[in-house]
């Protein structure tokens, strides 16, 4: 099977909606590193706020940085089975 044969067929299966929900995915790391960049500043005047918010987007880069792990080991780095 050639590779557009296998692209064509991939992109036949999957929803339209997917590709519009994955590109919007890398804003996730960036608002959890600006969400963790403001809470770092507000240490001072809010600790408690602070602590929650850095807290908060510290799990996500966790959670983002373990969904792209799996996606790479799941796909082989890239190549979908």
């Amino acid at each position: 099977m050639s590779l557009a044969i296998a692209v064509a067929a991939t992109l036949a299966l999957s929803g339209s909606w997917m590709y519009e929900v994955g590109s919007l995915t890398p804003l996730i790391a960036f608002g959890a590193s600006l969400a963790l960049g403001a809470g770092y500043s507000a240490r001072r005047l809010a600790r408690r706020t602070a602590l929650v918010i850095m807290t908060m987007a510290c799990c996500l880069l966790a959670a983002y940085l373990v969904a792209g792990v799996f996606a790479a080991a799941s796909t082989r780095g890239g190549v979908p089975l």
